[in-house]
């Protein structure tokens, strides 16, 4: 009896124990489903005020968008006319760097104007002298005949670097070159410049033929009479092209070419001393 006893008791005990564990499944299971209602509705909740706000955004798009075409509407005029005034200012811009450069070219770093004097072409070139013996400081116009671009004169010389200071010497054989309608118009042309680049000293002109200088009363010029002077000498030739060593200058003119001569002497003497200058910046700078 005491054995069925214990076993019955045991039997009960073991119901009981299975029982809390189905309890307590159960409550374990009741909170998961409470927390995932709780969780999908504050998703809902989420959902619906993004919902809110989107609709809100809309809203105060759409009366931006209202109240953007009223103040056109009321203020038509003043819109067209800002309108305007912007499409001018683009396109001035425009025009202003498409057109800048008709006119205009370029040769070794210089740029030339092109204009039109009657039914003349000239190439104008500016730029500015410093004057180190009295401190001044000249604006010079160059005025050439010719296109620099176009100039092929042929150029052998192992320099352009003059007896600055001193007066240059100009030797001229007028002898094929007088009967040359720009000869003035060149003599004139090289004589500006070199006096300009000189602190306005004024060439001494004479002449390569000696029975011309001896008749006539003229310097006579040769290069090796004036080493310590920058001698430049103009003649007819065969061919046209500048011959350069030291400080003599030979200027040879074929058929009349001699404004194409002169201005490629010009050009050469104004590249070299924009190269000389750089060079001479640099130095300071490296310094």
């Amino acid at each position: 009896m005491v054995k069925e006893k214990n076993t019955n008791s045991g039997e009960e005990n073991e119901k009981i124990k299975m029982l809390e564990a189905k309890l307590e499944a159960e409550e374990e299971e009741q909170e998961l489903k409470e927390i995932k209602k709780i969780e999908n509705k504050s998703k809902n909740r989420e959902i619906k005020q993004k919902k809110k706000i989107s609709e809100t955004k809309k809203s105060s798009e759409y009366l931006e968008l209202n109240d953007l075409k009223r103040v056109i509407s009321k203020h038509k005029e003043v819109v067209y006319a800002i309108i305007w005034i912007l499409i001018l200012v683009i396109v001035f811009v425009v025009s202003f760097y498409l057109f800048r450069n008709i006119g205009r070219i370029e040769y070794e770093g210089m740029y030339f104007v092109k204009e039109k004097l009657g039914e003349v072409i000239l190439y104008h070139y500016k730029y500015y002298i410093m004057d180190e013996v009295n401190g001044k400081i000249y604006s010079y116009n160059l005025y050439l005949r010719n296109d620099p671009r176009k100039n092929n004169v042929n150029v052998e010389a192992d320099g352009f670097k003059f007896f600055i200071g001193k007066p240059f010497i100009l030797g001229l054989n007028s002898t094929g070159l007088g009967n040359c309608s720009l000869s003035m118009v060149a003599m004139d042309t090289l004589i500006q410049f070199i006096m300009y680049n000189n602190h306005l000293q004024k060439p001494k002109v004479g002449t390569v033929d000696k029975n011309e200088s001896m008749e006539k009363n003229m310097t006579y010029v040769r290069c090796e009479k004036y080493p310590l002077n920058t001698v430049i000498i103009i003649e007819s030739a065969n061919e046209s092209k500048i011959i350069g060593k030291d400080n003599c200058f030979i200027l040879k003119v074929k058929d009349c070419e001699i404004t194409q001569v002169t201005e490629k002497f010009i050009l050469e003497a104004l590249k070299y001393a924009r190269k000389a200058k750089k060079e001479e910046i640099s130095d300071v700078e490296s310094n």
